[in-house]
């Protein structure tokens, strides 16, 4: 009986020690899930309002771009040192155009002296303020935009928070000087929480001055809770966290906040709970006969879970749990898993954003702001030398002109696609800015480097997607090259001396490669920098009078156009360099100029011109000559102006000159000038065909015609290569 009794309490001790190993575990367990889930709410949450941040400063640079687009103008720049203010230009652009459309409540327009050119609902106590502002102060003395360094950020006036963006006021190309400032600023309100919540889903608020801006409901929380608490704060319903604001110039100006529901933690924990008791209660009423199968089916399974969590805990990191057992214990390994992919969906909508921050819309290359985040993971592996290669499509504000802007799009996504091609997993590429690329490539060789940067030119040289739309010049690429670490030890160094190469590369004739030296920068002389602006304006000067000329004489369309791709073709039969066909491209643009001093009447003359009115149209080489030379001093251009008229047996006008006396610039011309005649319908006739045109050739060969330049013009007949411009004669 006494040893029954012992074997009794020894079997009630027994079950008793099982028990209570029992409770320990399950609360062991209830302790370490609790404490990983909340560290799982917590990294999610600091995850979401760092999301929050990121947005914020997403719809600043957006804020700051439109300031950019407005004040990094040419127009804006020409008429902010007017003496009399264009009103009507700056109520269209500014007053009328940026509250409708972009939400702006207030915006300054000042100049260098910090007066106000232009304003919008702008206060003078705002003003004030601004203009008391180091960080603004700091942007007038910007003189060339500079895309690393962030021109926007958040200021608080009057009871009301604004995100507010600043932009120099420079060239359309980002030169200087800088001539003032356009501030623009925009309230945070509900509509851009509205976006916030579209994007990631999530409840967000701010807070400042005792108020509380939020769009869904009410907060299970009081407001001075809401102003008071820091890091984050949890009820039983909802877990909240909130980052400090700063304004412009470093003051706290107010929190950006998120409230989260505590839906999975109190099901998970009420789960846990239920599982708690269900596995307590089997513990009693089976303890005594089932004390294997609950160390077999209840007790490992949750020793592994709480295994799996303690580990979870040490490393730091978060995986799924693998589980065995009740339906109950994968009921909540499969809750805890759910969790978990909850949150690296959390993890992949923080990357989707930061990708969406660091892509240029146009060309889906990567933007700007990434270079330097690109380049400092390159140094980090110690990846050298890493090259930049900057190409900047030439002449490209005239590609717009010409062609159009969603053509010059186009242009743009073409070298983008080339440039990818061509680098492909080698290096990275980038949207540098405007028609600027850049691509960085670690840890090639330097002949290697050109090769690549020479295979980009003569890509972008010789495409036939170019070649189909280039009839004013041809579409080509500046190249500058510099490296890390020989031409500086940061990205804003190696960049910069890429742009003296690219520069260099310009006022050198384009179209060509410079890999950077030392000296490169002392031998940019004024005299060279004078003549590649000379040569600019020129070009504009010739781009402009042509289109003039044309319109004067509209039956033969695009006249002048055609005559210069018809004498390109020419020239490079006789081997032209790259010079002197742009010369002679400017000059048959500029040939028949004199007709634009003539009078209507006769050049739409449908009937025979009398010898009168012949006279004065012979006349219009030497009035061309007298207009031209007034911008243009190379005498070939000029010859081609004065002399496209003259006869090879000396019978032409306005000089009679004869054979080789004759340019050779304006005998082009002629051959070019009379085979457009010939293929354009007239008024009066019908346009001829191929084979009368080359029996016209022939017929006037040593007599109208240089002969040499008749076989040329009679092959390049034959051979088709003037049948294209058909389409552009209309």
């Amino acid at each position: 009986m006494k040893n029954m009794r012992i074997r009794t309490i020894l079997g009630l001790g027994f079950n008793l020690t099982i028990l209570i190993i029992i409770v320990s575990i399950i609360v062991l367990s209830y302790s370490e899930s609790k404490k990983v889930i909340e560290l799982i709410e917590d990294v999610v949450i600091k995850d979401e309002i760092e999301n929050g941040l990121k947005l914020l400063d997403v719809s600043g640079a957006d804020l700051e771009q439109w300031a950019i687009d407005y004040a990094v103008w040419d127009d804006t720049y020409n008429r902010i040192d007017d003496p009399v203010i264009d009103l009507e230009f700056m109520d269209e652009n500014f007053g009328d155009w940026m509250p409708e459309y972009y939400g702006v409540s207030t915006l300054y327009l000042l100049d260098r002296n910090f007066d106000i050119v232009y304003s919008y609902d702008g206060s003078q106590e705002l003003f004030n303020i601004l203009k008391n502002s180091t960080f603004i102060q700091n942007i007038l003395n910007v003189h060339e935009y500079n895309y690393a360094l962030k021109y926007h950020g958040l200021l608080k006036h009057e009871g009301t928070l604004f995100q507010i963006a600043i932009s120099p006021v420079l060239k359309s190309d980002t030169s200087g000087p800088n001539m003032g400032l356009l501030i623009l600023l925009k309230p945070i309100d509900k509509e851009l929480i509205t976006t916030f919540e579209e994007t990631t889903g999530r409840h967000y608020f701010f807070t400042y001055d005792s108020q509380l801006l939020a769009v869904n409901g009410s907060f299970n929380i009081n407001n001075d809770d809401i102003m008071s608490f820091e890091g984050i704060y949890k009820n039983e319903s909802h877990i909240y966290t909130k980052s400090l604001l700063t304004d412009i110039n470093g003051n706290q100006c107010g929190y950006l906040g998120i409230q989260k529901e505590r839906s999975i933690y109190n099901n998970t924990k009420r789960l846990l709970i239920k599982n708690a008791i269900y596995i307590l209660l089997i513990s009693l009423t089976l303890l005594a006969g089932l004390r294997f199968t609950m160390l077999k089916f209840v007790l490992t399974p949750i020793k592994e879970m709480e295994n799996q969590l303690g580990a979870m805990d040490q490393s730091d990191s978060l995986a799924h749990i693998l589980i065995k057992g009740p339906e109950e214990i994968i009921t909540c390994s499969r809750t805890f898993n759910n969790m978990i992919d909850k949150l690296f969906d959390a993890h992949k909508t923080t990357e989707s954003l930061t990708l969406l921050t660091n892509t240029d819309e146009l060309t889906g290359l990567y933007n700007h702001r990434y270079i330097f985040e690109h380049f400092n993971s390159l140094q980090e592996t110690k990846k050298e030398p890493i090259y930049a290669i900057l190409v900047d499509i030439d002449r490209f504000k005239m590609v717009n002109e010409a062609v159009g802007y969603n053509m010059g799009d186009l242009y743009l996504r073409q070298v983008a696609t080339l440039m990818k091609d061509i680098i492909k997993i080698d290096g990275t590429i980038f949207r540098y800015s405007g028609e600027i690329f850049l691509a960085l490539i670690p840890e090639m060789t330097e002949i290697t480097i050109y090769n690549v940067a020479e295979r980009i030119r003569k890509g972008i040289e010789s495409a036939a997607y170019f070649k189909d739309y280039n009839l004013h010049f041809p579409i080509t690429a500046s190249i500058g090259i510099a490296a890390y670490p020989d031409d500086g030890l940061e990205i804003s160094e190696v960049l910069l001396n890429a742009e003296y190469a690219i520069n260099y590369s310009k006022f050198n004739g384009r179209n060509q490669i410079t890999r950077y030296t030392s000296n490169l920068e002392h031998s940019i002389n004024k005299e060279l920098v004078d003549e590649y602006q000379e040569i600019e304006h020129l070009i504009d000067s010739v781009m402009a009078m042509a289109e003039a000329i044309d319109s004067k004489d509209s039956y033969t369309g695009k006249h002048s156009h055609s005559v210069a791709e018809v004498s390109i073709l020419i020239a490079e039969k006789l081997n032209f360099n790259q010079i002197d066909k742009d010369d002679l491209r400017i000059g048959a643009l500029l040939h028949d100029t004199g007709k634009i001093g003539l009078s209507d009447a006769i050049l739409h003359k449908k009937d025979q011109l009398t010898p009168a009115e012949y006279n004065i149209i012979k006349s219009h080489p030497k009035l061309g000559y007298n207009i031209v030379r007034h911008f243009v001093r190379n005498k070939d251009i000029l010859a081609c102006v004065r002399n496209h008229h003259e006869r090879w047996d000396g019978r032409g006008y306005p000089d009679q000159m004869h054979g080789d006396r004759i340019p050779l610039f304006a005998r082009i011309i002629s051959a070019a000038d009379t085979y457009h005649a010939m293929a354009s319908q007239r008024p009066y006739r019908k346009a001829l065909s191929n084979k009368k045109i080359i029996q016209e050739f022939r017929a006037h060969s040593n007599t109208q015609f240089d002969p040499k330049i008749a076989t040329i013009m009679i092959d390049l007949i034959n051979d088709g290569s003037l049948n294209y411009l058909d389409q552009y004669d209309t």
